[in-house]
């Protein structure tokens, strides 16, 4: 027992020892609790963003204290934000808090649906007698061009002689290089398609560009997938077929099933060859009513004979 009051007695004495020696020793205690100078921490410098993007400028600052932090754009006559506050009336500035530990702190700028105009130098500045500023290079770049569209167009049957026309278009895009022609996976080039015509042009106002693929007095070789094939690899393509034996079989397609069955009722059908002449049903018709005609006389004269051969075989 003697020995635990004696160990309680130390303790408290040391205890008040401590205090009276902090108590006359103000200076230990002012050093010990003043932080050091407001510092900028390493953070990027330069932010770039598309347009309608947000755009965060970061300012990571250590040993703040109770000093402010301001944003301005460089140039402007007035502040952006003052500590947690937006200074302008603009709902598209904001100024962000985040406190990262007891020394440490974020004070970044938000700027929502960033616009090209926004582009510039932006200064994250502590309020102080001694001037610290931190530069943020703000970059707002036009978002990437949309890749454009191919488009092909034209006839898939073409009457044997009649003519090919197909129409490329490639759109949203003004400073397209050109427009390649492929037929079955073949480029259009040189001494095997002179009969190929080729011509482009442009147009500012749907900013697109145009190429047309004109074949004169096709054949049934010129037959085949055409694709017409963009600078940045834009495909399309379509399969062309040249018919053989005029142009009712295109009219075929284009006035559907009522023409169609017209026309097969108005042409001849052919059925068979026979010694090397080609018979159609008409034909083949009368021929069968000739002979009808002919076999009537021959059976007579079967009968007449056949009768005289009969008496003379009984005389």
């Amino acid at each position: 027992m003697a020995e635990l009051l004696a160990t309680v007695f130390t303790i408290v004495t040391h205890g008040v020892l401590l205090f009276f020696s902090l108590l006359f020793t103000p200076d230990l205690c002012v050093m010990s609790a003043t932080p050091g100078e407001p510092a900028f921490l390493p953070t990027p410098r330069n932010i770039t963003v598309m347009v309608g993007q947000l755009a965060k400028l970061p300012c990571r600052i250590e040993n703040l204290g109770s000093k402010d932090v301001v944003w301005r754009h460089q140039g402007a006559d007035h502040f952006l934000t003052i500590g947690k506050l937006t200074w302008v009336k603009d709902p598209n500035v904001i100024s962000e808090h985040r406190r990262i530990s007891f020394q440490v702190s974020d004070w970044n700028l938000l700027i929502k649906n960033a616009q090209k105009d926004r582009t510039g130098i932006y200064e994250c500045q502590i309020a102080a007698t001694k001037k610290y500023v931190r530069e943020v290079y703000l970059v707002v770049i036009d978002p990437p061009a949309r890749k454009p569209d191919i488009f092909l167009q034209g006839s898939n049957y073409v009457p044997m002689g009649g003519e090919i026309r197909l129409l490329c278009n490639i759109s949203g895009r003004l400073n397209a290089r050109g427009i390649d022609w492929f037929k079955d996976g073949d480029k259009i080039t040189g001494e095997r398609y002179r009969n190929y015509i080729i011509t482009r042009f442009w147009t500012v106002e749907d900013r697109s560009l145009y190429s047309e693929l004109i074949v004169d007095n096709s054949q049934p070789h010129d037959s085949g997938m055409f694709m017409c094939r963009g600078s940045e690899n834009e495909i399309s393509s379509q399969s062309v077929t040249v018919r053989v034996g005029g142009s009712s079989n295109v009219n075929k397609r284009e006035h559907g099933p009522e023409r169609e069955h017209e026309q097969l009722q108005t042409q001849p059908h052919y059925s068979e060859y026979d010694s090397g002449h080609l018979q159609t049903d008409e034909t083949r018709s009368s021929s069968a009513q000739g002979s009808s005609v002919v076999s009537g006389p021959w059976l007579v004269s079967v009968v007449i004979v056949t009768v005289v051969l009969l008496q003379h075989w009984r005389t």
